[in-house]
């Protein structure tokens, strides 16, 4: 279900919100203005900044920790007045800007001792990069850097170490900036300048050697900065990128900001991911070289550049992208959704998966090579070329296809849920199963080679002609079939279709028989079933005899009336609501499941856990129950 507004902006709130107790003061001040934002059709997303929200949210947690007095001078709905006053992102910027001066007041002169502090890395020009050990530390470079990090806010990190805290040092020992890194994954979470402003380009520059580890990813540079940074600790505007420049981490070019007639320079090698969204220019620059993901967001990228280098995942959703390269070779996964193009490349190579969704294809070729699983959501294919092949899982679903590839090969299992194929080749080669749930499909040729199981449920399914084994399940339940004839063997589970009247004489089921429900009136006499029989409510009058069953008998709801001699089956005997009154000779079973309406249990009958009648608590024994049916004789 989607999202209201108001609740986007809660969860908006949620992720940056440090505590519970936070975010409940933010709900009440920032989020209620942002609320007021979007009832008069303003874009309440670009009205307070994510430095901002960060802002906001450190002033609170001190405030909570610092148990500030106009916490508890609250309004009669038990709010504090203080935010209930705010009226605009400004004020509350301010009030919290506000209370970092004061705490800067208070703490400015804060001596630290050894031990509170440690050079973490030297840089050049006499600049270090300063690790903050202690709450104390922490409050002295909030006082003098007049933000946040002090108060308070911050000291969990101290303890669990999840965050790096780190100050940037000139050779006179000023701070110039505050740096927050994730450790686990490097990321640089906020680099704060005094006053929570950006940092001066040049104290950046002082810190590229730092960026440049191989544990900090700059990814903010550019987020936030508009910076690139190259590996040797060259910084560039990222909208003015020379020819043949090497970026380190990731860069990202989010819509509706690109400068006037920006393209990407020849040559560029991004060492992390590229992500472009709404991109311009007709073509991506010649020499193009990403060793992360590369993303293409509704571009007008007309085609990819036939030299252009890729060592991760290539997505691409939407825009007008013409064609891909013949020969192109994806070295990863490539994931296509809502295709500008309408003819895949001859000689495509993916080294991963291959996932196209919502697109149109007039013919998919069969040089198509891909390495891994190939998936196709909502796709209209008009043919596969004669001789497609894959080595792993094929999946169609909800697709429209033409026909499919005569002599089609498929190393795994081929799926087809809810698909319409117009025509099935006359020979096609599947290593594993086929799965067909609810597709357009009226027969599987009989030529088809099937590794695995058959599963058709909900499908138009109407026939089986020339498969005497099934080498898996084979489920036609709510299909067209009405007959299996030449049917022999099922190496699974065999869950039949409502239609079906009859079994084939000599079929051997290796798991389940299941045709609770169905029209079928008789089993064949040389049935083997090897786990359950279930026949819940089916047409089935009565059993062949000799008939074993390995695991549970389900003949309930049934107009059998009455048992073979020596029936056996592996677990319990279900009974109930059936015409069977007499219990035969020679009769195994675990449990017997039945009502008051027997009349007589033969000699030699074994239920080992018992008799279960709905009517009486206890499991009852064999002898137990024959004393039962003979006093109700007497009674009556």
């Amino acid at each position: 279900m989607r999202q209201s507004q108001s609740e986007q902006i809660d969860d908006h709130l949620a992720k940056e919100a440090p505590s519970v107790a936070v975010l409940e003061l933010l709900r009440l001040s920032l989020g209620r203005v942002l609320n007021k934002i979007d009832a008069r059709g303003d874009d309440w997303r670009t009205a307070c900044a994510l430095d901002d929200l960060r802002h906001i949210c450190d002033w609170l947690a001190a405030a909570i920790i610092d148990k500030s007095a106009w916490l508890s001078r609250l309004d009669d709905a038990g709010r504090p007045k203080k935010l209930m006053k705010f009226s605009t992102v400004a004020s509350i910027l301010a009030e919290a800007d506000k209370a970092m001066l004061v705490f800067a007041q208070k703490h400015g002169n804060l001596k630290l001792t050894d031990g509170e502090e440690s050079v973490w890395l030297d840089l050049e020009n006499g600049y270090v990069l300063v690790r903050l050990l202690t709450p104390k530390a922490l409050d002295r470079e909030s006082a003098v850097m007049q933000h946040c990090i002090g108060g308070g806010g911050y000291d969990h990190y101290l303890a669990n170490g999840q965050r790096l805290l780190l100050s940037l040092r000139d050779a006179y020992g000023k701070a110039h900036a505050t740096i927050e890194v994730n450790v686990d994954d490097g990321r640089i979470v906020q680099l704060q300048g005094k006053q929570n402003r950006l940092p001066d380009r040049r104290y950046i520059s002082a810190m590229a050697s730092a960026f440049c580890r191989p544990d900090f990813n700059p990814g903010i540079l550019t987020d936030r900065f508009g910076f690139v940074l190259s590996p040797d600790g060259q910084l560039y505007d990222k909208y003015a990128i020379p020819a043949g420049t090497a970026v380190a981490g990731d860069l990202k070019f989010p819509p509706g900001r690109y400068p006037e007639g920006f393209a990407l320079p020849d040559g560029l090698t991004v060492h992390g991911s590229l992500s472009l969204s709404e991109y311009r220019q007709s073509g991506l620059p010649a020499g193009l070289t990403v060793h992360g993901v590369l993303s293409l967001h509704q571009c007008d990228t007309r085609h990819l550049p036939s030299d252009m280098v890729v060592d991760g995942m290539i997505h691409i959703d939407g825009g007008s992208l013409g064609s891909i390269p013949a020969g192109f070779h994806a070295r990863s996964n490539l994931s296509i959704q809502r295709a500008g193009f309408h003819e895949f490349p001859d000689d495509l190579k993916v080294d991963g998966f291959l996932s196209v969704s919502e697109s149109t294809f007039d013919r998919i070729p069969a040089t198509l090579r891909v390495r891994k699983s190939i998936d196709f959501r909502g796709c209209q294919i008009d043919r596969f070329e004669p001789g497609f092949a894959a080595v792993a899982d094929v999946t169609f679903a909800e697709c429209r296809i033409g026909t499919l590839s005569e002599g089609m090969t498929v190393g795994g299992t081929l799926h087809l849920p809810d698909t319409y194929v117009g025509a099935m080749p006359a020979t096609a080669d599947i290593a594993g199963s086929l799965v067909m749930t609810g597709a357009t499909v009226s027969s599987i040729p009989r030529d088809w080679k099937i590794g695995g199981s058959i599963v058709a449920s909900g499908s138009t399914l109407a026939s089986l002609p020339g498969r005497p084994t099934v080498f898996g399940d084979l489920l036609v339940d709510h299909t067209h079939v009405e007959n299996l004839d030449d049917l022999r063997a099922v190496a699974g589970n065999l869950l039949t279709s409502h239609r079906i009247t009859r079994l084939p004489d000599g079929l051997s089921v290796t798991g389940d028989l299941d045709a609770n429900g169905s029209l079928l009136c008789e089993l064949p006499t040389d049935i083997n079933v090897g786990g359950r029989l279930l026949l819940l409510h089916s047409n089935i009058s009565s059993l062949p005899s000799g008939l074993s069953v390995g695991g549970a008998c389900d003949l309930s709801g049934t107009n059998i009336t009455e048992l073979p001699e020596a029936f056996s089956c592996g677990s319990f005997l279900d009974i109930i609501d059936t015409g069977i009154r007499v219990i035969p000779n020679g009769v195994k079973a675990k449990q017997l499941l039945c009502d008051d309406r027997i009349e007589e249990i033969g000699d030699d009958v074994e239920f080992s856990n018992g008799v279960f009648l709905p009517a009486v608590p206890d499991i009852l024994t064999v002898d137990a129950m024959r004393s039962r049916i003979a006093s109700m004789r007497n009674a009556a």
